[in-house]
């Protein structure tokens, strides 16, 4: 059969002398671009902080307090504007603790990093502790092992930043925040590269 290819704007389009026009196909998927812009950028960010972990851990703690802020003020501002009849109490307590929360993170901000640490340190904590106990529920069925594992590493991760105390403060957000958004970059590229194998492949 004879077969005639065009292009036209980066699209392969493919007739035959008995059909009408039936694949209609571009080298890259709708949205990967997105995936792709998003890896690059992740994985850049991600080797400032790695590379600066003190001023990223100083920008997130900022970052947090800013965050803090601005929702108790939204809090406060939509209890005055719809009067609620029940709640007003609570919703009064919550947002004048944000806003004293975030104000006190943005005027002592190495305090707010030594305490955004405990707080990270008490969660790996009590997060090992519980994939531990899990674990062990769960013994033997197929994984638990890893999931002792992961729980038994991450409570000599809190134990580890708890001892290296006050010092960890000045590194531990910014180096956690960088290996995160690196595997998220790396992750997304891959998906965009998986997207753009399987868009090929059926394609052709």
């Amino acid at each position: 059969m004879f077969v005639s290819v065009f292009r036209h704007f980066g699209t392969r389009v493919i007739f035959t002398m008995n059909e009408q026009p039936s694949k209609i196909s571009s080298s890259t998927p709708p949205g990967n671009a997105w995936l792709t812009g998003i890896g690059v950028v992740s994985i850049l960010l991600a080797s400032v902080a790695l590379i600066f972990p003190m001023w990223m851990s100083l920008g997130l703690e900022m970052l947090f307090g800013g965050l803090l802020l601005i929702v108790g003020a939204l809090e406060l501002v939509r209890l005055a504007v719809e009067r609620p009849r029940r709640g007003i109490t609570l919703g009064i307590v919550f947002g004048v603790m944000a806003i004293i929360a975030g104000l006190l993170l943005l005027l002592y901000p190495l305090q707010g990093m030594i305490t955004l640490t405990i707080v990270i340190a008490m969660f790996f904590l009590f997060g090992g502790a519980f994939k531990v106990a899990a674990a062990l529920s769960h013994k033997p069925a197929k994984g638990w092992g890893w999931l002792l594992t992961s729980g038994v590493l991450s409570t000599v991760l809190g134990i580890f930043v708890l001892v290296a105390l006050p010092g960890s403060a000045f590194w531990l957000l910014g180096i956690f925040f960088g290996v995160d958004l690196l595997f998220f970059g790396i992750a997304q590229l891959s998906f965009a590269s998986a997207r753009r194998k399987l868009h090929r492949t059926g394609a052709t």
